[in-house]
């Protein structure tokens, strides 16, 4: 019923979407870890000015 072309085209197209689906998730993270980052570097002193520390 299957040939062995497509079970293989079959299993490398789930292969692949769990790659994607890994880096997607990884980059989320790394964008989730920036803003907090932000968040943390552009805190107001008590003066209302920024504190200058650069960008992470």
């Amino acid at each position: 019923m299957y040939n062995g072309n497509m079970v293989q085209d079959l299993i490398n197209m789930v292969e692949k979407a769990e790659r994607e689906n890994e880096t997607q998730m990884m980059l989320q993270d790394e964008l989730a870890q920036a803003r907090v980052y932000t968040l943390i570097w552009n805190i107001p002193t008590l003066k209302q000015q920024f504190l200058s520390q650069g960008v992470a």
